[in-house]
């Protein structure tokens, strides 16, 4: 909805509780001083609004609010210099300032670290490098409720955040895109034993893999870990093998992608999170053979493991994996057959085995080609011939292979 003002009538609803302006386009009026007043609110959310210039202090009147929204990513121009006034919002819960210019906002670490009842905070986009690297950011022990942080894509410098030892409560933390960072994996990550997200993804971080692989194998409670396009080396199948008893029952997304020093062979132990939907290896230097154990990931939606040094054949198992919507193993240097057993794959959408060394064809196999959107594959030109005529009127958008590009057109 489109709208140029925020009606003063809202005032004669005293005892509202919950106003929820989010979405709409106000056209980068600013936010009316007159919400301050409105002390009955304990929900405010005006984000994605469109609403432009400083965040009326007022709010800060408004002392039962527990949720407050700001997020302003893509949408308005909004700014803080003085966060005093949140300091009052003392049943604060929910505090959402994504987006918004913090760069002026000098004592935003005293103001938050006065708010008992946060248990979700989001600074992502805030511009909290230009006065506020992270080695200063600082969350004291009266923070320790806090449950969700982000503070993504700010392109902090220096070291990784001391304060995030503290925060024991912590469920999710996202530093992602904060490519200055420049700094080790924090192997106390390792003591935050209610930690189930956590989002390093292009933060330039260093260190040997093996510290990952000890978070993975021994943190219970982890469901999602991106550390993509950092820069950590070695190799995960040094580690120690056997899972916690606990781990094994609670991971669903692990993405290593474009860490390019790490190698080794694959480690067998991938097989057994058992609740693995998403797995993402790519761009790696890895080597050695597809362990088998992976055709034992049951849950597994989407298994990518291009862009490594990967050999062997591909490993018979694979056709087990009945929730498959993606696999892609392209340029690796696998050889042999493609297993037929690829073929019993109903769910597939998306397969490529594109530069490898693999020899034979897959027109036989039974894929549910109403739901396959993709092929890169090998095969004959002949048999090119015999694939479109069976399936171009089809779902397939997309269908290559290597040794026929030259008769495709």
């Amino acid at each position: 909805m489109e709208a140029n003002e925020v009606n003063p009538s809202l005032l004669e609803l005293k005892y509202l509780e919950h106003l929820d302006l989010s979405g709409n386009n106000f056209h980068d009026i600013p936010i009316p001083i007159f919400l301050g007043s409105m002390t009955s609110l304990r929900y405010l959310n005006l984000s994605y609004s469109s609403f432009s210039g400083r965040v009326p202090h007022h709010l800060g009147n408004v002392s039962n609010l527990m949720v407050l929204d700001l997020n302003c990513i893509y949408t308005g121009s909004l700014t803080i210099d003085d966060f005093s006034w949140v300091s009052r919002l003392s049943s604060l819960q929910y505090l959402d300032a994504s987006g918004m210019n913090l760069s002026r906002a000098l004592n935003l670490n005293v103001m938050l670290n006065m708010l008992p009842s946060l248990t979700e905070l989001r600074l992502s986009r805030c511009e909290l490098y230009s006065t506020l690297l992270v080695s200063h950011f600082y969350l004291n022990s009266t923070a320790s409720n806090i449950r969700k942080l982000d503070l993504s894509m700010n392109s902090f410098a220096g070291k990784f955040p001391k304060f995030v030892e503290n925060l024991t409560a912590l469920r999710v933390l996202d530093l992602s895109f904060n490519y200055y960072l420049n700094s080790s994996f924090p192997l106390y990550l390792e003591n935050l034993k209610s930690l189930e997200h956590l989002n390093l993804h292009y933060s330039s971080l260093t260190g040997d893999v093996v510290g990952l692989s000890r978070l993975l194998l021994t943190q219970c409670t982890l469901k999602s870990l991106d550390v993509a396009r950092n820069q950590f080396e070695g190799q995960m199948s040094r580690s120690y093998g056997n899972l916690s008893g606990c781990a094994m029952y609670n991971l669903e997304r692990l993405i290593l992608r474009a860490n390019r020093f790490i190698s080794g062979n694959l480690p067998d132990w991938l097989g057994q999170f058992k609740r693995l939907k998403y797995l993402d290896l790519s761009s790696n230097s890895f080597s050695g053979s597809i362990p088998r154990s992976l055709g034992t990931l049951s849950a597994l939606e989407e298994l990518r493991i291009y862009e490594n040094l990967l050999n062997g054949t591909i490993p018979v198992s694979l056709g087990q994996l009945s929730s498959l919507k993606i696999l892609d193993i392209r340029h690796n240097q696998l050889t042999g057959s493609i297993p037929l057993s690829l073929g019993q794959l109903s769910n597939l959408k998306i397969l490529d085995l594109s530069s490898n060394h693999l020899e034979g064809f897959l027109w036989r196999a039974s894929f549910n080609i109403e739901k396959l959107h993709k092929f890169n594959g090998i095969g004959s030109w002949r048999e090119w011939i015999l694939w479109k005529h069976t399936y171009m009127d089809r779902r397939l958008v997309s269908a290559s292979f290597e040794t026929a590009q030259e008769y495709v057109h």
